[in-house]
């Protein structure tokens, strides 16, 4: 057993078990039960607590994977090794402040593979019971991490802790059972066996690094931009069996579509859903689809903990169906199966793409071309008018995330500069488009039980003067057209979602649906 100081745990994990996933996730409150009376009401008794978590936990972890539990785990010190004994993977713990540290040298023993008594990191990323900056402590090690986490701008703090289903701000992540849904958070992979310097996934190779430092100097292009477009390529590349059930969204199609520059945060992926197969089937599909983009990022030596963390820190990985809920969380994207009568044939366009590194090549070095592995996919993308529809329902309905907000507010300024569109018939087009993903929006909420956040939008207060009067022209005429006029086909929508009661959301959309077709 390992009772460990580790600054660093990263060296420790890959040693250990080279090439797995690395999962977290706190605040088991394992027989607590003052805790379902507090914060978790959904659950009749601890029994009933207890299961639920031990199957998300099974679903999600495989035997091979690394989890890593950041502190209070169980209040019955005589279930610990039970527990253990039933919940996949190579398991650790993090002690918090209801762990007992007299318990530490028998953790061995009941099932845990190693012990942290402080803080540790894994790289840029920082695992903490209680969030770093938050908790004062006289320990000199955590007084070091607390330094270190504070100078490192690329820093992030997954804690527990905090009992709340509100998500902390950058650039700390709550990943207590409430908070995640009771799924462990996949945050990275393990080091494993270098591969050869010839292998064309090598990305941190001289080779592939020396392309991209020419390209930097030459066209003052971002290496990590480069990166990430390759990246990202290399996931769609890997889906192009599903190029024509599957369409991406995003920061990443802003950029390959308009030449919009900005910290990829996202590559969202969705699978309309077919119903002429069985839900299963569907779920089935997601999860093949969505495997795939996993498994070629998880082939490419060099990316490990630091890329794959940022895609996880910025998305979850969810799934809605078009009649049932449904819940699954093992994937580093944003996934969604969505119900067929929330989208149209007329709302995407095809597109073939490569990475913008080729591009640059085969116009000013094309002798360097077959150094690298450079993909080539298919993509489904929105229409400009649905890329709209997103930023504008961004913008209007979303709780909190002032940041993005503002982002998105100018992205939807670039695409409609970029777009362009002064047909009469747009404004049309763009209302059946904001309605339905408004709904679509309404129904995912509804899947993830996230009823709050439909409140928010259900009591909205409508002050759209502001971002109407900073929009372009043309753009402005046609949403005060949809949202101020109290006849318009999204106002009739909007006002039967704001009477609708919270389990009468699935059988109202896809009436609501209709509106326009």
């Amino acid at each position: 057993m390992a009772v460990s100081f580790y600054k660093d745990i990263y060296t420790l994990l890959s040693k250990k078990h080279p090439n797995r996933k690395i999962y977290v996730i706190s605040d088991h409150h394992f027989f607590h039960s003052n805790i379902i009376q507090y914060e978790r009401p959904n659950f009749d008794n601890v029994f009933q607590m207890n299961e639920h978590i031990i199957k998300l936990h099974n679903e999600t972890i495989g035997n091979d994977d690394v989890v890593i539990f950041l502190g209070d785990f169980c209040f019955k010190n005589s279930a610990i090794k039970e527990f253990l004994s039933r919940m996949n993977g190579h398991k650790y713990l993090l002690l918090g402040n209801h762990d007992k540290p007299e318990l530490v040298r028998k953790y061995g023993e009941l099932g845990l593979e190693g012990v942290f008594t402080t803080p540790v990191k894994i790289h840029d990323t920082y695992l903490s019971h209680q969030p770093l900056l938050k908790d004062e402590s006289n320990d000199i090690h955590f007084k070091l991490l607390v330094k270190s986490f504070s100078s490192n701008k690329n820093g992030y703090n997954y804690h527990g802790h905090i009992h709340t289903t509100e998500e902390a701000t950058v650039p700390f992540h709550n990943v207590t059972c409430e908070a995640l849904g009771y799924v462990p958070l996949l945050i990275g992979y393990t080091g494993g066996m270098l591969k050869s310097d010839d292998s064309p996934l090598i990305i941190n190779s001289d080779r592939f690094q020396n392309i991209l430092e020419l390209l930097r100097r030459e066209k003052n292009i971002s290496p990590n931009m480069l990166l990430t477009d390759y990246i990202y390529s290399m996931m769609l590349e890997a889906n192009s069996a599903y190029s024509g059930s599957c369409f991406v969204f995003g920061s990443f199609p802003l950029y390959k579509k308009y030449g919009y520059i900005s910290n990829f945060s996202d590559l969202d992926v969705a699978l309309i859903y077919d119903d002429r197969i069985s839900k299963n089937r569907n779920s089935q599909r997601l999860k093949e689809a969505v495997d795939r983009m996993y498994e070629s990022v998880r082939d490419i030596e060099g990316v490990n903990i630091s890329f794959i963390k940022r895609i996880v820190n910025m998305c979850a990985f969810e799934a809605m169906y078009a009649s049932k809920t449904g819940y699954y969380s093992k994937c580093i994207l944003d996934a969604n199966l969505i119900p067929h009568n929330l989208y149209r044939s007329s709302d995407f366009i095809q597109s073939t793409d490569c990475t913008t590194i080729q591009k640059l090549l085969e116009k000013e070095h094309p002798d360097l071309l077959h150094e690298i592995h450079l993909p080539n996919y298919q993509a489904q993308y929105l229409t400009e008018n649905g890329d709209m529809a997103n930023l504008i329902l961004q913008i209007t309905f979303q709780k909190g995330f002032d940041n993005k907000k503002y982002m998105a507010f100018h992205k939807l300024k670039y695409v409609f500069k970029h777009f362009g569109n002064n047909n009469p018939n747009n404004v049309e087009d763009l209302e059946d488009k904001i309605i339905r993903f408004f709904l679509r929006n309404i129904l995912f909420f509804h899947t993830l039980r996230r009823a709050n956040e439909i409140e928010y939008i259900q009591e909205v207060p409508w002050n759209l003067d502001k971002m109407i009067k900073s929009l372009p022209v043309g753009l402005a005429i046609q949403l005060e057209a949809i949202f101020k006029n109290p006849n318009s086909d999204f106002n009739i929508v909007f006002n039967e979602i704001t009477k609708a009661h919270f389990e009468e959301i699935p059988t109202i959309v896809p009436q609501l649906a209709q509106i326009k077709k």
